[in-house]
């Protein structure tokens, strides 16, 4: 399992599915730095089932338009994201998808842009925050958006994203 440090400074991800089947991989114990990021995140910790320490939340990612199953089969991922700078997003389809534990803050982006939310909370068990307030404007498909066995999303949050929405 890699624990140590890992100083991002300097570096670029600019290939898709950089971390995708590290399946032992933990994340840092402390992270410097942001990594350079190109527009597609797509696939980026994909099967890291371990993964929840990265210092992530942190991330500047203004200008990626894609995170596809970004956290797609997780396990553990559970890490406040309403820092991140969504806007240019304009798909994130399977991004949580099966990431059983997650269940962090995501409520304040800017999906505006966001056209495809397929699958986004598909079997993301224990997701239960407040969406209400984004405005998905230019959404074209939603396909099972938040679904699966056991979900955690309550009657309260899924009710006000209703009304919001509809």
């Amino acid at each position: 399992k890699y624990i140590n440090t890992l100083d991002w400074t300097g570096l670029t991800l600019t290939t898709p599915k950089s971390f995708v089947n590290c399946v032992n991989y933990i994340g840092s114990s402390s992270t410097i730095g942001t990594p350079g990021i190109e527009t597609n995140l797509n696939n980026t910790f994909e099967r890291c089932y371990n993964l929840n320490k990265d210092n992530i939340q942190n991330w500047d990612i203004g200008g990626v338009t894609n995170l596809n199953s970004m956290f797609s089969s997780a396990y553990k991922f559970n890490v406040n994201l309403d820092k991140w700078d969504v806007g240019d997003v304009t798909s994130m389809e399977n991004m949580f998808n099966k990431a059983f534990s997650f269940n962090g803050a995501v409520g304040k982006w800017d999906v505006n842009n966001v056209s495809n939310l397929n699958s986004m909370f598909l079997q993301a068990a224990n997701f239960n925050q407040n969406i209400a307030n984004w405005t998905p404007n230019n959404l074209a498909t939603a396909v099972s958006f938040i679904s699966g066995d056991n979900m955690s999303f309550s009657s309260t949050n899924y009710d006000k994203l209703l009304n919001k929405w509809g």
